[in-house]
């Protein structure tokens, strides 16, 4: 009993020897913010007109909607809200696929053996071969259509 009493209290003063030193504790780094992600830049292009829903349902966006005042610069019709941000879109989207293209080398690879190296087009004529003779049989008679009796006159229901 003297041996795991010693062991624990010697735990015990440890414990509370370090943490009144204040070991300190590791700090994760950060990366320095370089602006808005890519899908956050799609996110805030595809809003900045048009706006989300609740600033369109609020009275100055239902006066919008009617009669277009919007800013002195642009009117606020929905339809050209909706293609100012569509252009913005296209803007940022022709914009991330040229920093893919120019951030890294162009990379030119062999292509890999294909069996299918010809084009049909380029292939030789070859004149079917018939090994058999195929004729179809006769096909077999109908009978008989057999033509509905007509009752002449009127029928008394329809009048």
């Amino acid at each position: 009993m003297g041996v795991g009493f010693l062991k624990g209290l010697v735990g015990a003063i440890a414990f509370s020897a370090a943490s009144v030193i204040g070991i300190g504790t590791a700090a994760a780094q950060t990366a320095p913010s370089q602006g808005p992600t890519v899908p956050q830049a799609f996110e805030d292009a595809a809003f900045t007109s048009t706006g989300n829903f609740y600033e369109n349902r609020s009275l100055g966006g239902q006066i919008n909607y009617l009669v277009g005042p919007g800013s002195l610069i642009r009117n606020g019709f929905p339809e050209n809200q909706i293609a100012r941000d569509a252009r913005r879109i296209n803007q940022i989207y022709r914009d991330t696929l040229s920093r893919q293209v120019s951030t890294t080398p162009v990379i030119r690879t062999p292509d890999l053996p294909n069996p299918f190296e010809s084009s049909l087009l380029l292939s030789p004529i070859v004149p079917p071969q018939v090994t058999e003779d195929f004729r179809l049989a006769p096909a077999p008679a109908l009978p008989p259509v057999v033509q509905p009796q007509t009752v002449p006159g009127p029928v008394p229901a329809l009048f």
